[in-house]
Formats: C-alpha cells, structure tokens, sequence
C-alpha cells in the first residue's frame, strides 16, 4: 500500500512508521521521499481482509493519512 500522511512534517511521519510497524499484516515498511510517504507491503488472509485493515485499523490511526493506494496480487505458491 502506499500512503500519503498530512502534515508530512518529521513528527507525524515517525508517529505513522511506528503505527505500522505494530500491525501484524505489514510485512515491510519503506519511508520514500515523493508523492507518498511510505510504501508498506501487506499480507491478508483473503479479498476481505485489506477493507478490514483499511477501515477498522488505519481509519483510526492518530496522524491524519491524506491518500491511500495500492495494489494486491496473488500469492506465488513455491510449492508446486
């Protein structure tokens, strides 16, 4: 996912690394300098799964986010 913080001042852009640094779906957090603030790769358990990370985590997070994007592809299974 990638996502733009509001203010992007120092404060709130630790504030959020920290935030996503406690979900247990994010799997690497990168702080860019750009358009967006971070670039986060997220694993979920199904196509339900990134509206629940949306709404019930990031939409209550104290820094304001100003956009959010992304993308999801399918997991490559390296068992075959």
């Amino acid at each position: 996912m990638a996502v733009r913080v509001r203010p992007p001042s120092r404060a709130v852009i630790e504030a959020f690394q920290a935030f996503l640094e406690g979900m247990p779906e994010v799997i690497s957090i990168f702080v860019l300098i750009g358009n967006d603030e971070f670039l986060g790769h997220v694993a979920v358990r199904d196509t339900d799964h990134p509206h629940t990370v949306v709404l019930d985590k990031l939409t209550n997070v104290a820094v304001g986010i100003g956009e959010l994007g992304g993308s999801a592809r399918p997991r490559e299974d390296t068992d075959r």
